[in-house]
């Protein structure tokens, strides 16, 4: 059962989150605010919109992904390891960025930011695979 339908189980989790999170920022009050809140901050606190409650659950969101994708790994590979997730935050950053979001706020999708992981993943399988020396 640690393949459904030929998949492991983190791409199921990556799939299932990507249709999730793209239906909270597209459909929702909260992705209206989260929009609001990075594209202009103070424009969106003269329209109601709490900044500082959607920053600080934005943060509470990316401790309970980082708590997930370590739950994951762990329950993969059986074991845990300090320096498994090392380096990661440049790599986030730029499968971001691949994906089309903008560093500066306000722009972005959690489709891109998907497929932009996925491409980077991608990229680096192909330098694995190809052997080029790093």
């Amino acid at each position: 059962m640690g393949a459904p339908l030929g998949l492991p189980v983190s791409i199921w989790w990556w799939i299932g989150l990507t249709l999730a999170f793209s239906y909270l920022l597209l459909r929702t009050r909260l992705g209206n605010w989260i929009f609001a809140s990075g594209g202009d901050p103070q424009a969106a606190r003269n329209n109601g919109v709490p900044v500082g409650r959607v920053k600080l659950l934005l943060f509470v969101f990316t401790a309970v992904a980082a708590t997930l994708v370590s739950v994951i790994q762990v329950l993969d590979t059986g074991s845990a390891d300090v320096l498994r997730g090392q380096a990661k935050e440049l790599e986030a950053i730029a499968a971001a960025v691949i994906g089309g979001c903008l560093l500066t706020g306000g722009y972005g999708s959690v489709l891109g930011a998907s497929l932009g992981a996925l491409t980077l993943g991608m990229v680096q399988q192909g330098i694995l695979f190809t052997g080029v020396n790093t």
